[in-house]
């Protein structure tokens, strides 16, 4: 009897203790749990940082995009505004050039109805008969000569003298704007690149 008090003692306790391992068992499967939560937690760091090393990356394209539109936008308006100033300033040279051309030929026209109308009248009053008819002869041979040189000069000289400086105008605004245009290529290339380079590298 007393071996079997004693075995059964035994058993209750052995009977606790493996209740004290199931207790541990569990205690284990917490702590592996919270073990398992710290690392979904630094997972989450890792992909915020993640996320913000992205967001940096698309701030410096999206500068580099506006910078690179900046430049290409201000050299458009360079061109354009040449290319409008060299317009402007051949028209106004053809321009002025005909107006002088037209009023050098009116004024002739003038001087010639002046002479026949009122510098002959008054010659053939004042005087002799002889006199009158050879002044006369003259004065109309003048005329004619005067005349007709105008009518050349007016009808062929002139627009040759037009084209010659339409074309010498025209020649100068071409050297002039690509002379132009090398300068703004050259300060883009030397000037303008170097900047935008610098800016973006030391952001």
């Amino acid at each position: 009897q007393r071996r079997q008090k004693s075995d059964e003692e035994d058993d209750d306790n052995y009977g606790d203790d493996d209740g004290d391992d199931d207790d541990d068992d569990d205690d284990d499967d917490d702590d592996d749990d919270d073990d398992d939560d710290d690392d979904d937690d630094d997972d989450d760091d890792d992909d915020d940082d993640d996320d913000d090393d992205d967001d940096d990356d698309d701030d410096d394209d999206d500068r580099l995009v506006v910078v690179v539109v900046v430049v290409v936008v201000v050299v458009v308006v360079v061109v354009v505004v040449v290319v409008v100033v060299v317009v402007v300033v051949v028209v106004v040279v053809v321009v002025v050039a005909v107006v002088v051309v037209t009023v050098v030929e009116v004024a002739v026209v003038v001087v010639v109805v002046v002479l026949v109308v009122v510098v002959v009248p008054m010659v053939v009053v004042v005087t002799v008969e002889v006199e009158v008819v050879v002044v006369v002869v003259v004065v109309v041979v003048e005329v004619v000569v005067v005349v007709v040189r105008e009518v050349v000069v007016g009808v062929v000289v002139g627009p040759m003298v037009v084209v010659v400086v339409t074309v010498k105008v025209i020649v100068v605004v071409v050297v002039v704007v690509a002379v132009v245009v090398v300068v703004v290529v050259v300060v883009v290339v030397v000037v303008v690149v170097p900047m935008v380079v610098v800016v973006v590298v030391t952001e």
